[in-house]
């Protein structure tokens, strides 16, 4: 009991000292149960206990590393996120992605992927008999033939990612000088 009211006090004030911020990240709140029982394999090829390892607010990302647009931009938000966190609220606070394609999701292709991305927290993996327990957990669909089709679509030279703020629509093949700026307001 005193678990769980540690846990939602940390929650309310993560929330409460992010609420400037928050407004510009979307979501949802998920009504659930603790999470338990799962056990993966983290980049560095540590083994990762959500009972023991996940501490305080979970943040929960879904991932895989051959995405050309939507994985790499929320990893870079969740950056955002984070970098805005005092070093007090890091301690209750746990981000943790994890890869929806264990095939090609190995333990050094995760170590890779966030390296590249600057992202600190774990980058969890392991086989599909292991994975797909915790996607049912979380409510997740993963479509391995849906991945395939992702990923055999992209075309480098094709792909663009639109940032949206408040005041300016910004698109990265965009061929005039309109100015951007960051979720924060500050000129990019």
């Amino acid at each position: 009991m005193k678990s769980r009211v540690k846990q939602f006090t940390a929650a309310l004030l993560v929330l409460v000292l992010l609420s400037s911020t928050a407004a510009a990240y979307k979501g949802k709140q998920l009504a659930r149960g603790p999470v338990e029982g799962i056990e993966l394999t983290d980049q560095n090829g540590e083994d990762f206990d959500f009972d023991t390892d996940a501490n305080g607010v979970v943040v929960v990302s879904f991932i895989f590393t051959r995405c050309p647009d939507v994985c790499p931009v929320l990893t870079q938000s969740l950056i955002a996120v984070e970098a805005e966190l005092s070093d007090e609220e890091r301690e209750d606070v746990t981000f943790v992605s994890i890869s929806v394609d264990p095939e090609h999701d190995s333990t050094e292709v995760l170590s890779e992927y966030s390296e590249r991305m600057g992202a600190s927290w774990p980058h969890l993996t392991g086989t599909l008999e292991e994975m797909e327990p915790v996607w049912e957990t979380f409510g997740v669909v993963v479509q391995q033939n849906v991945i395939d089709m992702h990923v055999a679509d992209y075309q480098p030279g094709e792909a663009s990612v639109t940032l949206i703020d408040a005041c300016l629509l910004y698109t990265s093949d965009a061929a005039d000088d309109t100015p951007c700026v960051d979720l924060g307001g500050r000129r990019i």
